[in-house]
Order: C-alpha cells, then sequence, then structure tokens
C-alpha cells in the first residue's frame, strides 16, 4: 500500500474561500492534511527526543509543515519540527522579514534590489520633519492589504498626522511612486515564478487592491522580472512568497512589499493557478 503523506498546516486562521482551495490541492494529490491549531498542540522534550502533540498528548505525524502563519509568532513549533527532521516552511524568520516592512527594506538594500527611497522612525514623541519629497505614502510597518496606508500631497496633511500618532506607532514612509495606476503580484514557489497578476486600482483610488474597488487581470512576467521575482523571494528567505512591484514611468520595476502568505483565491481566479498546489508539489519534490 502506498504511504500517503500527512502535510501539516499551522494557522490560526480559516478562511474559507482559500481553505477550499487548499484542500482541493491537497484531494488532487493524495495528500492528507493535518490542521495544525497552535492552541491545540503541545511539545514533549525528552532524553530521547523532542515531539509534537495533540490535545490527547498523541504524537502529531507529519511530513512536513506550511507556515501559514502571516505573523512569526510560533517560532517553538517550527524548532520542534526541524529537530524531528520536519522541513518547515516557510520559516519564522522569514515570515518576520516579510511582514515587517523596514525588515524587508533592509533586507532588499542589503542584496542590491530596487525600491522606492524609504525613510523609518521608531515612535517618535518628537515633531518629525518631513521625511520625503512630495508626494510620500506611510505605511503600517506590519499592515496588510493597504489597511491604515495614507498618502500625502499636502505637508498639512502630514504635519497633522504626525501630531495624532507620533509617540504611539513607529512611522514607516516611503516616496510615491508615479505610476499608471497598476502594480503587479508576482508568486514564487520554490525559486521558480507561478505566475503573476496586474491589480488596477479604481479611479480616484490610489491603492490597486480589490478590497478597494480594484480589479484584476493575468500578467505575462518577462525575464527580468522573474529574476527580480526570485531574487527577492531567495534574500528574504522565502520559498513561496507574493512580490508586490510597481513599474516606474522609466519601465523599471520596483518592489514594493513580499508576503509570506499570498491571498490564494483571487490569484487562482484570474490565473486559474492554485498556488498551494505549486506548495505541495514543491514539498513532495524535496521529501
Amino acid at each position: 500500500m502506498q504511504y500517503v503523506l500527512q502535510i501539516g498546516v499551522l494557522s490560526q486562521v480559516h478562511m474559507e474561500p482559500d481553505w477550499k482551495l487548499i484542500r482541493s490541492a491537497a484531494a488532487a494529490r493524495g495528500v492528507t492534511l493535518v490542521p495544525l491549531l497552535p492552541s491545540r498542540l503541545a511539545i514533549r522534550i525528552t532524553d530521547t527526543g523532542v515531539s509534537l502533540l495533540n490535545t490527547r498528548l498523541e504524537p502529531v505525524k507529519l511530513d512536513a509543515v506550511v507556515n501559514w502563519e502571516p505573523y512569526p509568532a510560533f517560532p517553538e513549533v517550527e524548532q520542534a519540527c526541524l529537530l524531528q527532521g520536519i522541513p518547515f516552511v516557510n520559516s519564522s524568520d522569514a515570515v518576520r522579514r516579510a511582514r515587517n516592512k523596514m525588515l524587508t527594506s533592509l533586507t532588499l538594500h542589503a542584496h542590491g534590489l530596487p525600491q522606492a527611497e524609504t525613510v523609518y522612525v521608531h515612535k517618535t514623541g518628537a515633531a518629525f520633519p518631513q521625511p520625503l519629497e512630495l508626494p510620500f505614502v506611510y505605511k503600517p510597518k506590519t499592515g496588510t492589504m493597504g489597511r491604515g496606508a495614507r498618502k500625502f500631497d499636502k505637508i498639512n496633511d502630514y504635519k497633522n498626522f504626525i501630531d495624532e500618532n507620533r509617540g504611539k506607532k513607529d512611522f514607516y514612509f516611503q516616496s510615491f511612486i508615479p505610476n499608471a495606476g497598476w502594480d503587479v503580484r508576482v508568486v514564487v514557489v520554490g525559486g521558480k515564478v507561478l505566475g503573476a497578476i496586474k491589480k488596477m486600482a479604481a479611479g480616484g483610488e490610489w491603492r490597486s487592491h480589490v478590497a478597494y474597488g480594484g480589479r484584476a487581470e493575468a500578467y505575462r512576467v518577462d525575464a527580468g522580472l522573474q529574476d527580480l521575482a526570485v531574487r527577492a523571494a531567495k534574500a528574504l528567505g522565502l520559498v513561496f512568497a507574493g512580490l508586490d512591484m510597481m513599474r516606474e514611468q522609466t519601465g523599471r520595476f520596483l518592489i514594493l512589499e513580499a508576503n509570506a502568505v499570498p491571498g490564494l483565491r483571487i490569484f487562482a481566479e484570474v490565473t486559474g493557478i492554485n498556488i498551494f498546489g505549486a506548495i505541495l508539489d514543491y514539498l513532495i519534490e524535496v521529501l
């Protein structure tokens, strides 16, 4: 009888559209999914080894773990898996670098990868002067999908924002990139580009996210953009990633941010590609 691979999925969040795609990808490959809810796991250490346990304190049998947790919140689970020789992707360190936009920016810079000019200030209590030429944007350091982002076209709007928020939050500012109202999400799995979508902003909105009225279509990635996306994922240590890129008016692409848990539904609807299926294919290949 052929052995069926058991792949754990570490996640606190259950979004049904994404989980439908996760389950269908596993079923198509004959893989058994093992949902790993951190609050229902225990770790045992003995003289002979480490084991991951369920709520009945029985060992959880796994061949690999997909870390579908957007925060680097459970490094203990990762270490318990690694000490048992269980592959764990993406690593907690990689998720931390991707989730924290300033760590992403510093890592990209260290690897010579293009990005917008950036200024970061840690919870300043002082009146901070204008950090960049107008227009520029503020993004929450660990935010996603454009939530809480602000674009400043006037200096008084920036001053009011600083006065309201200084001492309360970190400030991550980037130059606004003049563009044609769209950016690209390139998905990388196992060092290869899986595909890409073009995200187009709604009229009057500078953010291209579907949540703000934007729309998406499939996008053909040329060799240069493929290389940039693969290099960015590798620099950040991400086995799978969604890299958001924007093309300058000169034609050069800049890296906006990296997503260690790329959304599945819109990408699948637009391209017909199940990202999670590609992740499972990668794991099956390396196991």
